[in-house]
């Protein structure tokens, strides 16, 4: 599993910063660039770089006979539980796979996220996961524990991607880690390897799970299977199932592969892979370990999923089909719906890749749609009984944490206000004029009652450690509730009573959604299960404990409401999950035989419980610096190295150019706040040098910056001022993300003050920089753009505007074509969707479309604002948009640029570059 982090694009170069903006720019052979940085970008995880740890936290670690695992010291238990698992699995998936690790990898547990996560890099050999145990079913409904599931799917990561023949082991025995031939393979292969992994070692099973038999129900009915060249990288997939599509169809064919050609088959493709650096070797070794060609299999795998589906269809339609409509069209996570107690309302949540995630309203008089409020909703939300405020968990986000806490909507006011602080609440519900709550992933786990008079809490329930809850409804007469959560690895939902504080098991071996409700009279509690392979909706009676079917139904409803006429869900069909409406009628429900109630296994939820204790330490944040690998550059060499908390990390390059050696070195230490920097680059006998620091900072939802002050001593190459500046620079940057269901909005502002001289000549200096972006919500490819740059120099003609790249370019004039003390640039470009071609290109990649953009571009320079002079130029471009593979993008553009001068006649310009994010 990876995790998708969004960065600023830069281009595929190396850098030497002299920490103004102007740069030396240093050339890596064309070799390395395609073959050894490919495997970098493709194997290394951003989310792992980019995360922060807290220096704050008492970071411990311990090393057994094969890992070393790293952890805050509040999680002493789940660590010592996380080495005893994989020093269990370890030996088992090497068997498995018929390869070795012949390193100790480190194992990072981490708690900063309340959004369940994990990664492997394979570069550094490391394995990073958050505890926070899923709360809804992505990851299915029933595993030994969220820690197996998510150790045992990195753990295969590790082991088969890192397989290496004899003729490659010797080009890693060279250039270290960097030589993966497995790698080079469809990432749906990555995922499904690893999935499969999970229901060999965990005892947990997405790879069949209901959910997952029901995506696949649904491409093989309507024969929409997706083509096969754009699963080989996450990002490929626009439409549903978009990035996850990567996990359902690997699961899916790998477990094919498996059953109906033995499970050797899996290790022998591995090995056959990993024979060979060929880019193209993953058609040739599969043919080689199966006998057959990947086309072949795969049209087999889907003729088999046709005839399952076609059969389950027919068992179903024995009996009438249940008729619902539709209230929503968006797709993908169209969840959680919940009506106001005026039946005017309607609230549900989105999480989609081309709109703002957060909380839309439907007005049920009109049928119209729009945000309420964004962010990451976690659960259903809850009207008060007069409809004027809404509750809901969203997740909160600090320099360090992700957590979720509550948030009160008022609809008279029109704004949201917070009501907790780092409480890890999730599921919130009214009652009587106070507000039930869970407390997840914060040990003891409770549930709480919130005081909207006073703000004081109260415990009214601690959970024990078998049981993990996941959400909370309300009974409408305000004795019950319903608590769905993980008892002992097993999805359960049970009743608890208020007033004589009982438990009564409701379901224990059945496969619920997590998300009930109660009817409006509090007679029954509703909810959705696929108990008998379909997710369709229930009622258990709580009186007389019977349990009814609401409805018949082919994809599946999930987190059911009702009013006395009519039932809302959350359907699965087409392009995801939409909110729909289902007729409510008691007469025509169904009693059925629910099975029995019966408790977890608990030899298979302790397994790993208890154990040899390993010996601990505080965290050597110096241990495991050293290089994994190196880089051909040129005519020298690239590394880096860090340690697995990102608290050290530095990148060296070294190279001749002609005869002159050059080089650059860049440390980064985030052990400490403020954060720490030093860097120095030398050309042939000329040297330059940084050191500074840094605070980030967040500010609630409002955005994130950087305050930054460092002392250097750059060279800038200019006929006017040629030679060394020494001075202090501060900088402070900031960064906002908003917008609505039209358009999504980000911007970024930056100021950059200098104070210093060069040669003996004081030389002071101001730079303001803002960029925003407008997308169109829903095609996020039509977007609009506007860049504006200012400077102020104390120097006559310190700026020089012209040439069309760099941060004072203007296209179609030659460089230095305006100079001055005072100088400004504003750019302004709109980008649109011409077609869209998603074709494969080459075994790894995909040819994505091409977009249209037009620009007008200008600036201005002077020594005085009344002296200004000004140059405009107007252009368009047609880009090619493509992927090399997964994280590499390769985008060809032609453009022409026609400058508003009539001196200077029209140009066209071609650019080609691969990029990374």
């Amino acid at each position: 599993m990876r995790r998708c982090s969004f960065q600023n694009e830069g281009r595929l170069e190396t850098v030497a910063m002299n920490g103004y903006g102007n740069s030396d720019r240093k050339r890596i052979s064309g070799y390395a660039l395609c073959l050894f940085l490919a495997f970098f970008l493709m194997c290394s995880t951003s989310a792992a770089s980019a995360r922060r740890s807290d220096p704050r936290l008492d970071w411990r670690e311990m090393v057994t006979p094969r890992f070393r695992v790293v952890f805050p010291a509040s999680l002493r238990d789940i660590a010592q539980k996380t080495a005893r698992i994989a020093e269990e699995t370890l030996p088992l998936l090497e068997t498995f796979l018929g390869t070795q690790i012949p390193y100790r990898p480190v194992i990072v547990v981490r708690d900063e996220s309340d959004l369940p996560v994990g990664y492997a890099d394979l570069l550094y050999g490391e394995i990073q996961f958050m505890v926070a145990e899923p709360f809804d079913l992505t990851f299915g409904n029933h595993f030994e524990s969220w820690i197996t599931l998510v150790l045992v799917h990195e753990l295969v990561h590790l082991v088969h991607l890192g397989a290496v023949g004899p003729d490659v082991e010797k080009i890693r025995q060279v250039l270290g880690y960097v030589a993966l031939p497995n790698m080079l393979q469809p990432i749906w292969v990555w995922e499904g390897y690893a999935m499969y992994g999970e229901s060999l070692f965990s005892n947990g099973n997405r790879n069949g799970n209901p959910v997952y038999e029901m995506y696949l129900r649904d491409m093989a009915l309507r024969e929409a299977f997706v083509p096969r060249h754009l699963l080989a990288g996450y990002s490929f997939l626009d439409a549903w199932p978009g990035r996850m599509g990567v996990y359902l169809y690997g699961a899916s064919i790998i477990r094919y592969v498996a059953e109906h050609y033995g499970h050797d088959a899996l290790a022998a493709l591995s090995h056959e892979r990993s024979q060979s650096l060929d880019p193209a070797g993953f058609g040739k070794a599969f043919e080689r370990a199966l006998g057959k060609t990947v086309d072949e299999v795969w049209q087999e795998w889907q003729d088999t999923l046709r005839r399952s589906a076609e059969e389950v269809v027919l068992r179903i339609e024995q009996e009438p089909l249940t008729s619902y409509r539709w209230l929503t069209e968006k797709g993908f996570y169209s969840r959680n719906a919940v009506l106001s107690p005026d039946g005017r309302n309607l609230v549900y949540s989105l999480i989609h890749p081309r709109y703002l995630p957060g909380l839309r309203l439907v007005d049920l008089r009109n049928g119209k749609e729009r945000l309420l409020v964004h962010g990451i909703i976690g659960g259903r939300p809850s009207f008060s009984a007069d409809s004027r405020f809404l509750v809901y968990a969203k997740v909160a986000s600090d320099l360090f944490t992700e957590w979720y806490d509550l948030y009160l909507y008022d609809f008279e006011k029109g704004r949201e206000s917070r009501l907790s602080h780092r409480e890890r609440a999730f599921s919130p519900a009214f009652q009587n004029g106070a507000i039930l709550y869970l407390r997840r992933n914060r040990m003891p786990e409770a549930l709480l009652k919130l005081s909207l008079q006073t703000g004081e809490t109260e415990v009214l329930y601690e959970f024990s450690a078998d049981f993990r809850p996941l959400h909370l409804a309300v009974h409408s007469r305000e004795k019950n509730i319903a608590v769905t959560g993980r008892w002992r690895g097993r999805l359960v939902i049970a009743l608890f009573d208020l007033y004589t504080r009982r438990w009564q098991w409701v379901t224990t071996a059945t496969f619920p959604d997590p998300v009930p409700s109660f009817s409006p009279d509090g007679r029954f509690l509703i909810f959705s299960d696929a108990w008998d392979g379909i997710f369709n909706v229930y009622a258990f009676e709580l009186a007389k404990g019977r349990f009814f079917r609401l409805t018949n139904l082919i994809g599946g409803a999930f987190e059911p409401v009702l009013t006395a006429d009519v039932g809302y869900a959350s359907f699965f069909g087409e392009g995801g999950y939409n909110i729909g409406i289902f007729p409510n009628d008691p007469d025509t429900w169904e009693e059925v035989v629910w099975p029995v109630c019966v408790p977890p296994d608990d030899r298979l939820w302790s397994r790993f419980a208890d154990g040899a204790l390993y010996p601990e330490r505080p965290y050597r944040s110096l241990t495991g610096l050293a290089p994994r690998y190196w880089i051909p550059a040129g005519n020298g060499i690239s590394l880096s190295g860090r340690d697995p908390l990102n608290f050290h990390s530095y990148t060296l390059i070294f190279e001749f150019l002609g005869d002159r050696p050059t080089g650059s070195l860049r440390y980064r230490g985030t052990f400490v706040l403020p954060e720490l920097a030093l860097d120095l680059s030398f050309e042939g006998d000329r040297m330059e040098w940084g050191a500074g620091i840094s605070v980030p900072f967040t500010a609630e939802e409002a955005g994130r910056g950087n305050l930054g002050i460092s002392y250097r001593r750059v060279w800038k190459d200019d006929p006017l001022y040629e030679g060394f500046w020494t001075g202090v620079v501060a900088t402070a940057d900031w960064s906002t993300s908003g917008g609505d269901d039209r358009w999504i909005e980000n911007a970024e502002w930056a100021l950059t003050a200098r104070w210093g001289e060069r040669e003996g000549t004081r030389e002071n200096d101001l730079i303001f920089s803002w960029r925003s972006a407008r997308l169109r919500a829903g095609n996020p490819l039509l977007r609009f753009t506007a860049e504006l740059v200012l400077g102020v120099s104390d120097l006559a003609g310190f700026y020089a505007l012209g040439g069309r790249t760099g941060l004072w370019g203007i296209s179609g004039y030659p460089e230095e074509t305006l100079r001055g003390a005072l100088a400004g640039k504003l750019r302004v470009a709109g980008t649109f969707p011409l077609v869209t071609i998603d074709a494969p290109l080459f075994e790894m990649g995909a040819v994505k479309g091409i977009t249209g953009t037009l620009y007008l571009e200008g600036g201005a320079a002077g020594e005085r604002w009344s002296a200004l002079e000004s140059r405009f130029a107007a252009g368009g471009e047609i880009t090619l948009r493509s992927y090399l593979a997964e994280e590499l993008p390769l985008n060809l553009t032609i453009g022409y640029v026609f400058p508003l001068d009539r001196d200077l006649p029209g140009e066209w310009y071609l650019d080609a570059g691969i990029r990374f994010h």
